[in-house]
C-alpha cells in the first residue's frame, strides 16, 4: 500500500502475520525516478528500532534507492511499532523492562525472542515473493548492529538469505560472549538462543558467508 511520497523516495507500507497472532511490518522505499514496474533487487534493512531509528540511516536509505534498489525496512517482533507498553516505569530494554520480561517468558516456554525474530527474517523472505512488483526480484539484507545476528542464524535454516556483511558487532563468537565477566544489560536477552553452541557458533556462519 503506497502511503505517498517523502524526499523524493515512493514509501509504502506492508503488513503481514509473521505467526498466527504475531505481526510484523515494513515501510518499503523507492526512488521517483525509477521505472514503475517490476523491482529487480529488494534490500532488506534489519536494525535496532525498525523504522523508529529510520531517522539515523536515512542517507543509505536514499544513497541505496539512487541504485535502483527498492529498501524495505522491516519492523520485526517486538520492534517499532510492535514494541510492548513500557511496565514497571523503566526503559523498555533495560534490565527487567518489558522487553526482558517478556524475553524471560519465552525461555521459560521453551521459546526465545532471538528464536522468533530469527524465523521473522524467513516470513519477510516469503512476504516479498508475494508482492506484485517484487515476486521475482533478488532479495539482499543489509544490518546494522546486533539485530544482524538474526540474518544470520536465517541463512542457516533458508537459502535464500544471504550471510549479510559482518559488522563488529558480534565480533569474535557467542563463545567468547558466554565466557565474558560481564555483560551489556542493554536488551541483552534479545539474543539468547538457549542450546545454540551445541550447533553452531558465529565462525562457522561467517565461513558461510565467504563460501557464499
Amino acid at each position: 500500500m503506497e502511503i505517498g511520497v517523502a524526499d523524493d523516495l515512493h514509501v509504502g507500507y506492508v503488513l503481514w502475520w509473521s505467526q498466527p497472532d504475531l505481526m510484523n511490518s515494513g515501510y518499503l522505499f523507492r526512488s521517483c525516478d525509477s521505472e514503475a514496474g517490476e523491482v529487480k533487487t529488494v534490500v532488506v534493512a534489519v536494525w535496532a528500532g525498525g523504522i523508529g531509528n529510520l531517522r539515523q540511516h536515512w542517507s543509505w536509505t536514499k544513497e541505496t534507492c539512487a541504485l535502483g534498489k527498492c529498501v524495505l525496512v522491516v519492523n520485526g517482533s517486538g520492534t517499532g511499532p510492535h514494541e510492548p507498553y513500557l511496565i514497571y516505569g523503566k526503559p523498555a530494554r533495560r534490565l527487567f523492562g518489558v522487553m526482558h520480561k517478556l524475553t524471560d517468558d519465552l525461555l521459560w516456554l521453551g521459546d526465545s525472542l532471538a528464536a522468533i525474530r530469527t524465523y521473522d527474517i524467513i516470513r519477510c523472505a516469503d512476504v516479498i515473493r508475494e508482492l506484485d512488483e517484487c515476486h521475482d526480484a533478488v532479495i539482499e539484507f543489509y544490518t546494522v548492529g546486533r539485530h544482524g545476528l538474526y540474518v544470520q542464524l536465517a541463512s542457516v535454516l533458508d537459502d535464500r538469505i544471504e550471510v549479510p556483511a559482518i559488522d563488529d558487532a558480534f565480533d569474535g563468537s557467542i563463545t567468547d560472549r558466554v565466557k565474558a565477566r560481564e555483560y551489556e544489560t542493554e536488551d541483552s536477552m534479545s539474543f539468547v538462543i538457549p542450546g545454540i553452541l551445541q550447533y553452531l557458533d558465529l565462525p562457522e556462519l561467517r565461513r558461510k558467508g565467504d563460501q557464499q
